[in-house]
């Protein structure tokens, strides 16, 4: 039983550290909470690579995610919808489709080759952009805050991995005395 309490350390900085992120998104206005967390939860996903190089591959990936998202507004409403004379309930889909299938031969691209990430970095996207104005600085906007919460996220990755790393090695010290 002593050694369960050895190890509460780690609940408690997660539960300090999903408490700031709520924290977090109601003093400063570019993050979003919920996407912070996909973005934490998903710094777990590299298990066994190093801790720098999952960061960029996620960021990557993630910024990808958000760049096709913003690629498929602007196809749906700057060219299928006015050019093609398309409906959105047409021009959506063809732009989403076409889309997909230029991101799909990036799971051969080493740096680029998590393709959920790219998913969930665009789902992200159209969930914070809908029903917004289709207009350059709302997507960029809109694609800024996407960001700067993914990010945070991927921080709050590392510093659980940091903190564990530290106390691991002080309960490890423990229990060899």
């Amino acid at each position: 039983m002593k050694k369960v309490f050895l190890y509460f350390p780690h609940p408690l900085i997660v539960a300090v550290l999903a408490g700031s992120m709520q924290f977090l998104q109601f003093q400063w206005s570019p993050f979003v909470a919920w996407m912070g967390f996909v973005s934490w939860a998903c710094y777990f996903t590299f298990v066994g690579e190093a801790v720098l190089r999952d960061v960029s591959k996620v960021v990557s990936c993630w910024l990808c995610g958000l760049i096709a998202a913003v690629t498929v507004i602007i196809l749906a409403t700057r060219f299928f919808g006015p050019v093609l004379q398309l409906e959105p309930k047409w021009a959506f889909p063809l732009a989403l489709g076409l889309v997909a299938l230029c991101v799909i031969p990036f799971e051969r691209v080493g740096r680029l080759d998590w393709i959920p990430l790219w998913f969930l970095g665009a789902a992200c996207f159209f969930a914070l952009h809908d029903g917004r104005p289709n207009e350059w600085a709302t997507l960029f906007m809109d694609a800024s805050i996407a960001m700067c919460s993914v990010l945070v996220g991927q921080l709050y990755g590392f510093l659980t991995i940091a903190a564990r790393s530290f106390y691991s090695r002080q309960i490890e010290e423990k229990v060899a005395l």
